[in-house]
């Protein structure tokens, strides 16, 4: 299986408006996996932009659309456009093109996580590690996806550390595998990468962040808990975000600060938000059965 990444979810910000945050959109609002390859024919993204070492996707001004360097280059006219991330501020930068080229900005002041050499924008990276420590379930950056023997990309959904080389100066995105974005919770987390390397866990408007996770020199590392959860019908069958096949009373692994989900096979969502401190529980409902959790030491 052939791996190549692209890009996630958050909130939905114009960059190309001064960097003015707005409320979250779930992760299922977000933009789809990429489209298959441009045809032979027609320009590609990567014939305008150099990825280098970068592996994850971008998008472009206000399309609603995931680049590779394989995809179809959409039509840039002359004048400034705009790379983002996710959509968030400061996950953007602002790129010049003039005749079907990039040009060097009128101020000369180029972003630092790009470069324009021939024509072209070429991105610039940093090592960036992120390190669940205990947590053994799952994560995702947003902007990265694997394209499967099919021929279609999904998520990459990672287990376990992995090191990443992305763009400095930009914030991203992190998932717990939950896909939930709401005004009253969110299952992602925000980072920044800068210059140098080293990360910034950044609350970004929303106070889940800070809490979720800290940062050491390139390592973002994660606040890793636990949660009891006992169901009042032990004999239903549930899951909690991506771990499914669930039964009885168990305990499961939870990044503190982010939105998890409790779903009993076939009904809908109940979600529970794990933070710090003694005595952090709750019930909820989901298909007829009550939860209890519980965190744990």
């Amino acid at each position: 299986m052939k791996t190549i990444r692209v890009l996630l979810a958050c909130a939905f910000v114009a960059p190309f408006a001064g960097c003015i945050s707005q409320r979250p959109l779930p992760f299922a609002n977000y933009p789809p996996a990429p489209k298959p390859t441009a045809s032979a024919q027609t320009r590609t993204v990567g014939d305008l932009i150099v990825f280098g070492k970068y592996e994850g996707g971008i998008l472009l001004d206000k399309e609603n659309t995931w680049y590779l360097p394989e995809s179809q280059l959409p039509t840039l006219n002359d004048g400034t456009h705009y790379l983002d991330v996710a959509r968030i501020a400061n996950s953007a930068f602002a790129f010049e093109v003039k005749d079907g080229r990039v040009v060097e900005p009128k101020d000369g002041k180029m972003h630092e996580a790009a470069t324009v050499c021939g024509g072209k924008l070429h991105l610039k990276t940093v090592p960036v590690t992120i390190d669940p420590g205990a947590y053994d379930g799952v994560w995702r950056l947003a902007t990265h996806f694997v394209l499967k023997d099919n021929g279609q990309y999904e998520p990459e959904w990672v287990t376990g550390k992995k090191t990443y080389a992305l763009m400095p100066g930009l914030i991203y995105a992190l998932d717990n595998g939950n896909a939930w974005g709401s005004v009253n919770g969110t299952s992602y987390l925000y980072f920044q990468v800068k210059g140098d390397g080293s990360v910034w866990n950044s609350p970004a408007g929303f106070k889940p962040s800070p809490f979720s996770s800290r940062a050491h020199r390139n390592v973002l590392e994660l606040n890793v808990g636990r949660i009891q959860i006992t169901p009042s019908d032990k004999k239903a069958t549930y899951s909690v975000g991506r771990m499914s096949g669930l039964s009885d009373i168990k305990t499961v692994p939870v990044i503190l600060g982010l939105r998890t989900s409790i779903t009993t096979l076939g009904a809908n969502t109940a979600a529970v938000d794990p933070y710090y401190g003694h005595n952090v529980g709750g019930t909820v409902t989901s298909g007829g059965v009550k939860y209890r959790w519980d965190v744990v030491p």
